[in-house]
């Protein structure tokens, strides 16, 4: 499943907060959209307009390692935008600023992994 306009991200992600997904599947859904993003712009846009309705469906455990599952990242930009989107409310739920360490270690280590070893990579295709 690939997509990447507004309207099907959004629909996507909507279908997350309905009754037919129920709550322990909720981030799943929300996890499918945004591992198929290479940009996160508009995840995180649905995510700050939603994120009371998002956070209040989830259970408790799914809430605190929300960043780590739908957050970590190899873009310094997606990074950017999930360290904005958490920095308010990670210390307002139970474990979720662990959550935000994990996932800014694990994107810090991807970022470095390739930067190191992404020329070696392209070679390798080409």
């Amino acid at each position: 499943m690939y997509f990447e306009d507004k309207a099907t991200v959004f629909k996507m992600l909507d279908l997350a907060l309905t009754d037919d997904i129920t709550p322990a599947n909720t981030m799943y859904m929300v996890v499918r959209v945004a591992r198929n993003l290479d940009d996160h712009t508009l995840l995180y846009e649905w995510l700050s307009k939603n994120k009371d309705a998002l956070l209040a469906k989830m259970p408790d455990y799914h809430v605190s390692r929300m960043p780590e599952f739908v957050s970590t990242t190899c873009s310094a930009e997606n990074l950017e935008m999930a360290n904005a989107f958490y920095a308010p409310i990670s210390e307002t739920y139970q474990g979720m600023a662990r959550g935000v360490e994990i996932m800014q270690d694990e994107s810090q280590q991807c970022m470095r992994l390739k930067s190191a070893f992404q020329a070696d990579f392209n070679a390798f295709l080409n």
